[in-house]
């Protein structure tokens, strides 16, 4: 397939691509994916919540904005007068400092509200029975929860995630100890030591807990997702926020925006979701993963194969005969390199050897040169010659012409003999041959 083709079916996938893309958009007029905002008027946004809030207490209900912090705004919330601290959002980023200022606003006798998919680090450390605390996801099509407190009326509520106006799967939190006997969250009225179950899904565990310090008490909710617009426009999302604000006691609000923004040392414990998960929850995430495999599958099927192609012979080099050796040693001796000659030579010998009968010369021992004998055809006369030759000039750092001759009559009766035997072509598969 030429280049031009597949430019052309690139290009029409591409166009229907987009197509859908657009068909999509028109047809969804909201983005029904968890935002979590507390001015836009999305499905999943907060606006709704956020008004009901100011409304319900009026002059009574404070903010902290998103530029400031807990630490700087603590002396908006009057010691001792029982106000509620709230945040709900994705995720909630406290510091140490500004747990330390929330815990001691419920020791006093305040009350917090924190729900969150992420919630502070920090807070879960410093109760020691929430250290083993966290988030557990499931991903269901609906999440009914059952409030545990005898005047809760009504006290079971069945919430589904929908897209579209159409029931769809997602990921709902309840929260866990991580034991297999999970007693610290058992269904049940009773107060377990500083901690009581508010309201909880029949087989999974807790959405809502209460944390009791001093004379305060700290609320911790694992589905923001319940306060959205969606459910605010209906009657039983309206009684499921009447029902958590009858468990808030406490004249006057103060809701912390800036806990929604990641800080410096602030670090959120999240539920762990899947990552398809996220990834759907947000358009921009969710298109360039669908582009992704499109280009993937695109790449498999027209480049993913090998190409072939022409294997090159590389031709063996010119100089790989012994007249090569005999060209280097015109060199050396026009050199008066005598005893150098000898070196190269006595080096040349030992590969060949090492080469053709995997012999490696190493102590020149009787041993060694009748199995050199043996292997070669050579007769061990001629060997032995040759070592002692070896053994007579090999500290000589100069040699004479008459000398060098002497060295390269002994290596030459060698290759001589064994030429004779076996022929130039250098076979040898015989093993062995008598001396």
């Amino acid at each position: 397939m030429n280049n031009n083709r597949l430019v052309i079916i690139c290009l029409v996938l591409a166009s229907l691509l987009g197509l859908w893309y657009f068909a999509t958009q028109m047809e969804s007029r909201y983005k029904w994916y968890r935002t979590y905002r507390l001015e836009e008027n999305e499905p999943y946004d907060l606006s709704l919540f956020y008004r009901t809030l100011k409304a319900e207490y009026g002059d009574q209900f404070d903010e902290i904005q998103d530029n400031e912090s807990l630490e700087e705004t603590y002396n908006r919330l009057s010691p001792g007068n029982a106000d509620i601290y709230m945040y709900v959002g994705r995720n909630c980023y406290l510091t140490p400092q500004e747990v330390t200022k929330l815990k001691s606003h419920i020791y006093e006798g305040g009350t917090a509200f924190v729900s969150a998919n992420g919630l502070p680090e920090a807070l879960l450390n410093d109760f020691p029975v929430l250290q083993k605390t966290f988030l557990k996801s499931e991903y269901l099509d609906s999440f009914p929860v059952q409030f545990r407190h005898p005047q809760a009326k009504p006290s079971a509520y069945t919430f589904f995630h929908y897209k579209r106006m159409k029931n769809e799967p997602e990921t709902w939190n309840v929260f866990s100890s991580g034991r297999k006997n999970d007693t610290l969250f058992e269904a049940s009225e009773e107060d377990f030591g500083a901690v009581a179950l508010v309201s909880a899904h029949p087989n999974l565990g807790p959405d809502m807990i209460c944390v009791y310090h001093g004379s305060g008490r700290l609320f911790l909710h694992a589905n923001p997702a319940m306060f959205g617009n969606v459910y605010q426009t209906r009657k039983y999302g309206r009684n499921y926020l009447a029902t958590i604000l009858k468990h808030l006691p406490g004249k006057r609000l103060v809701f912390d925006r800036g806990a929604g923004f990641p800080k410096k040392d602030a670090f959120s414990k999240s539920s762990g979701g899947n990552l398809l998960s996220f990834i759907k929850s947000q358009p921009p995430l969710w298109y360039a993963w669908q582009v992704l495999l499109v280009s993937v599958m695109l790449f498999l099927v027209f480049a993913g194969r090998r190409k072939q192609r022409s294997i090159p012979v590389i031709e063996a080099p010119v100089n790989h005969t012994m007249a090569f050796v005999d060209a280097v040693g015109r060199f050396y001796k026009n050199e008066k390199q005598n005893a150098l000659v000898f070196q190269r030579e006595w080096s040349q010998f030992l590969v060949f050897v090492r080469q053709q009968f995997r012999i490696r010369l190493q102590t020149l021992s009787e041993e060694e040169l009748q199995r050199l004998a043996d292997r070669s055809g050579v007769s061990l006369r001629t060997i032995s010659r040759l070592m002692a030759t070896h053994e007579k000039y090999r500290i000589f750092s100069e040699l004479s012409n008459q000398e060098l001759t002497e060295t390269n009559e002994a290596i030459g009766q060698f290759y001589q003999e064994y030429r004779k035997n076996y022929g130039k072509s250098g076979n040898t598969k015989r093993t062995t041959k008598p001396a």
